[in-house]
Parts: structure tokens; C-alpha cells; sequence
């Protein structure tokens, strides 16, 4: 039990880092002026889910952080299957996970199916985005990267 509830850390720690690569390509393509969404959908999907008064900071936060545990929890999850999380089972979990977001979340935040309503060069972009998602994870995953504290890294005196 112990040795899963490990798996399932180690993991969730690999998707939060990978959502966050994510993330920040996304921020990138924003900076750039890139990015073909006129604001990231998860913005979008917040709002649709929580309407109200929130301010925008709020649900860019919201969004972000709920981004990144998606990501984590995603990642986790399929550790805790009986084959565990492999390079190719990052990959596959990056393309379930854009296949569901452009199937079922885009339309139900009213993007339409492939976010067609709003630009479609969308599907594109976001499938680059699970790309560096899936592609981050099965880096981690292959490295057998694992979290140290700080204090556990020598540094040599400079």
C-alpha cells in the first residue's frame, strides 16, 4: 500500500510539473501575441462553472490552479492502475485528456466541438499543448526523477 501511495505522489508531483510546462508555453504564445484563443479556455470553463462576480484575476488563479491539479491527479491516477504510468502511457494520457477537452469541455463552455465557434486554428494549438504535456511527463517518468528536499542537494562552494 505504501509503495502505491508513493507511485500515486511521484506521479501527481510529474503531472503538476508537466501541467505547468504546459502552462507556460501557453503564457508564452500569450505573450508573443501567438496564441489563437483570445484567453485561455480554462478561463472560459471556470466561468461557465462558477458564474458570478468573479474578478478576472480570480479565475485566471482559479483556472491555473485547477490546471494544475487536473494535471497531477490525471497523472496519478493512471500510477495507480496495475501497469503504472509508462512513457507511452503519458502520451496516451495527453491525448485522452486533449480528446476530452475538445469533445466535451470545449462545447459545454460554448467554444463548440473543437472550439470552432471561436478560432479554428484552436485544435492545433492545443493539441502543441498536450504535446508538451504528455511529452514532459514521459521525460520525468523515463528519468525516474524524484522529488529532493533542499537540503538534500550538496552544492559545491563557488
Amino acid at each position: 500500500m505504501k509503495a502505491r501511495v508513493a507511485d500515486f505522489r511521484r506521479a501527481f508531483g510529474w503531472g503538476v510539473i508537466a501541467s505547468l510546462a504546459m502552462s507556460v508555453t501557453l503564457l508564452l504564445l500569450f505573450v508573443v501575441q501567438r496564441s489563437p484563443m483570445t484567453e485561455p479556455f480554462g478561463v472560459a470553463f471556470v466561468d461557465r462553472l462558477l458564474p458570478g462576480a468573479q474578478s478576472r484575476g480570480a479565475l485566471l488563479a482559479i483556472s491555473f490552479l485547477a490546471q494544475l491539479l487536473v494535471g497531477g491527479l490525471a497523472a496519478g491516477l493512471v500510477a495507480l492502475t496495475r501497469r503504472g504510468l509508462t512513457m507511452w502511457r503519458s502520451f496516451l494520457l495527453a491525448g485522452v485528456m486533449w480528446l476530452v477537452q475538445v469533445f466535451v469541455l470545449m462545447p459545454w463552455a460554448g467554444w463548440g466541438v473543437l472550439a470552432t465557434n471561436v478560432d479554428t486554428r484552436i485544435p492545433v494549438a492545443t493539441v502543441c499543448l498536450f504535446a508538451v504535456y504528455g511529452s514532459i511527463l514521459a521525460y520525468l517518468v523515463e528519468q525516474e526523477w524524484t522529488w529532493r528536499p533542499l537540503s538534500a542537494l550538496r552544492f559545491r562552494g563557488y
